[in-house]
């Protein structure tokens, strides 16, 4: 049985959504950013007061929408759910989405610090993208008790939990088997030649290199939300 047990809730989260819901009231629209990997998954039930209040673009990073290339079209779905002559704009998700990269594409240079692990985004920050547009970024926000550990497996694998308070391991174990990769962590680690002294498989870097092949997108697409939950190895 799946003993992996993932929550993460930092305390500047709570700060960050008392954030957005003040921000909100100067905003037009609603930029939403999912993954397209696990767009459930991504989807964070304190946001629906805010997509509530506001009309709401999703969008869906890494499937409909590449936002490190799609600028033009990223641009034309804002104007047509906002008609005003100032458009304010606001980008929520959770974390490591891909938040930050659509707004410096959408700016056409590095406005807002991108990098490929959560929690890099802390403070708000405005964005001019054109002369008539601005966007606001936010810090990625999950929320404060993860009881569906479907879910959580999914965030985790995406990138969207901080990899230091995760079991590195049990997690590649859990991926192996959901996205049925044909062998186990242990398999994988003896055909890479993943060893310590004494030949004892390096599990740790099994777990990391696959991990990491996986957020890379090296292993091919995988729709995490239509998976089972998996069991221990």
């Amino acid at each position: 049985m799946d003993t992996l047990k993932i929550n993460y809730f930092p305390g500047h989260m709570v700060t960050a959504l008392r954030m957005i819901s003040t921000e909100l009231k100067l905003c037009d629209v609603i930029i939403y950013v999912l993954d397209a990997r696990a767009p459930k998954s991504t989807m964070n039930p304190k946001f629906e007061d805010f997509t509530k209040r506001k009309s709401t673009i999703f969008i869906y990073n890494r499937g409909n929408i590449d936002v490190r290339k799609d600028r033009k079209k990223i641009i034309e779905l804002i104007k047509q759910k906002v008609n005003k002559p100032i458009i304010r704009a606001i980008v929520i998700g959770v974390t490591n989405v891909g938040k930050s990269t659509l707004i410096n594409t959408l700016a056409g240079s590095s406005k807002t610090k991108v990098e490929n692990r959560p929690g890099v985004t802390r403070t708000k920050q405005w964005v001019n993208v054109q002369d008539n547009m601005w966007v606001l970024d936010t810090p990625g926000v999950l929320w404060p008790d993860l009881t569906n550990q479907r879910i959580a497996k999914n965030l985790a694998y995406i990138g969207s939990i901080k990899d230091d308070v995760l079991d590195f391991v049990e997690l590649a174990r859990c991926m192996f088997e959901d996205l049925k990769l044909g062998e186990t962590l242990n398999e994988f680690c003896k055909r890479r030649g993943y060893l310590l002294k004494g030949g004892k498989l390096d599990l740790e870097r099994g777990a990391k290199a696959i991990l990491t092949e996986f957020r890379e997108g090296k292993l091919g697409f995988f729709d995490l939300d239509d998976i089972n939950p998996c069991k221990k190895e």
